[in-house]
């Protein structure tokens, strides 16, 4: 079963949108955009600071990984297995570094953040 997606342009409706959601959880409109770029910015240290404990495990691993690998006299197998442990964690490394430019660009511009997480919410409300 394919399913349609449709797209709104909400423009005209940004602020029918946001009165409904503002009365849905019980506040006036004026209250929750700050809250958005409180959250912008608490999700972006958050991020930064999972980030770098993955980071510093990520080298002691390697490091740890590549100890075990004899390279003058060592079996084959385990400097193969120390390169594919240290290309895994390069692998994740590079990818928790690809998803960390939404959440450090949160805290360089909470403000733009919070705009698009809002509208993006306020899109799936029916007007």
């Amino acid at each position: 079963m394919n399913k349609v997606q449709a797209s709104i342009d909400i423009g005209n409706n940004l602020t029918v949108l946001l009165e409904k959601l503002a009365t849905q959880i019980g506040v006036t409109a004026d209250k929750i955009f700050p809250w958005y770029v409180k959250q912008a910015i608490v999700e972006g240290w958050i991020f930064i600071v999972f980030w770098l404990i993955g980071t510093i495990l990520s080298v002691v691993l390697l490091v740890i990984s590549f100890k075990r690998v004899k390279f003058t006299n060592g079996d084959p197998n385990k400097w193969f297995a120390g390169c594919l442990t240290g290309g895994i964690l390069a692998f994740i490394y590079l990818i928790a570094l690809m998803a960390s430019i939404s959440f450090i660009s949160g805290l360089i511009n909470p403000e733009y953040a919070a705009m698009t997480r809002l509208i993006k919410q306020l899109s799936q409300l029916k007007p």
